[in-house]
């Protein structure tokens, strides 16, 4: 019989009528696969001139070492210019390179972004830049059938149960933030976003806020404002949001920013009305890629690249091996708590 050594995973499953992940358990020898998948994964590899023994020739692209990273474009950004960074400084210690793939995923289909991924024979892929997506049925089968690990960060505490993945602890940040705030002395606290609408992030946040002020400590008031990012930067949504919450409450004490860009409007709308931070307005924010540059210096709660990268990294190698395939794990993480002058 001559064999065909051009044959994929993704042919025999197609021939055999099952799933790529199911073949390639059946070729690794890991993983349960029942009798009737095997009969037919057999049938099908016969059919096609594939026998156990031609078995590196169908994942020999996958020996190459190299992780996938999928990030947006870096014009500027610099929260995943530093991710990028640090994966690839990371994953070489490791004995790994690093290609990554800067897509915009507004513009392009993720499900298509992963099928060009796919074809490049990657060791395995990490997806931090859609910690808020819902994946749809197509993209979420892509990501389950892949013979190739993928790991995503989500920032959903429920997250898919099928999918590896790095949780963003979300509610433990607003917690912290809020107790804080208290601990500080500050009555009159106000949570300042986006519309729900326009972030996913803003819709765990408000969630968690809620949550949080109605059980911890006594408030005169509290109250969540929001305000679009319409305006030509986060930082100028950051201020018309602040002027909006203090129209309706000059007696805010305490703040929590969506993000440290938004805060540093914040900022700039609380300098202009003569407010001093922080004796008249405390202030905390998410994220860490300019708070401590930010004039007080900003306290926040915070991921870093450092350990979400390390967390992905790690649980990439242990995919490696095709006995913890079926091993699905999610990685809570939960955030650092900085504290800085806009508190003290």
């Amino acid at each position: 019989m001559k064999f065909n050594k051009n044959v994929k995973v993704a042919d025999i499953a197609q021939a055999a009528g099952v799933s790529q992940a199911a073949v390639s358990r059946y070729i690794n020898g890991n993983g349960y696969v029942s009798d009737d998948k095997r009969q037919s994964i057999a049938a099908a590899m016969e059919a096609l001139g594939i026998q156990v023994s031609d078995q590196p020739s169908i994942n020999r692209g996958r020996n190459r070492k190299i992780f996938g990273l999928l990030i947006p474009p870096l014009n500027g950004n610099v929260q995943y210019t530093c991710m990028a960074s640090f994966f690839s400084e990371a994953a070489k210690t490791r004995g790994y390179s690093t290609k990554v793939y800067a897509v915009n995923l507004s513009e392009t289909d993720l499900n298509s972004v992963l099928q060009t991924m796919l074809k490049d024979h990657l060791s395995g892929i990490f997806i931090p830049v859609v910690p808020m997506l819902e994946l749809d049925r197509k993209t979420q089968k892509t990501i389950t059938e892949s013979e190739t690990p993928i790991v995503m960060f989500s920032e959903f505490l429920n997250p898919y149960p099928k999918i590896n993945s790095i949780v963003n602890n979300f509610d433990a940040g607003i917690n912290m933030a809020v107790n804080h705030l208290w601990e500080c002395g500050c009555k009159n606290i106000a949570l300042m976003t986006p519309p729900t609408t326009q972030s996913k992030s803003a819709v765990l946040q408000q969630r968690a806020f809620r949550n949080i002020v109605l059980t911890c400590g006594t408030w005169d008031s509290w109250q969540i404002t929001e305000y679009a990012w319409d305006e030509p930067t986060f930082a100028r949504a950051g201020y018309e949001c602040a002027r909006l919450a203090f129209e309706k409450n000059p007696k805010i004490d305490g703040i929590i920013g969506w993000t440290d860009s938004y805060t540093a409007g914040i900022l700039w709308y609380l300098y202009e009305t003569g407010r001093n931070i922080p004796k008249d307005v405390k202030i905390v924010a998410s994220n860490d890629d300019y708070a401590a540059y930010l004039c007080p210096p900003v306290t926040t709660y915070s991921l870093s690249n450092e350990s979400v990268c390390t967390e992905a990294l790690d649980m990439l190698i242990r995919l490696q091996s095709p006995r913890e395939r079926d091993n699905i794990k999610h990685v809570y993480l939960t955030p650092k708590f900085t504290i800085r002058k806009s508190t003290e």
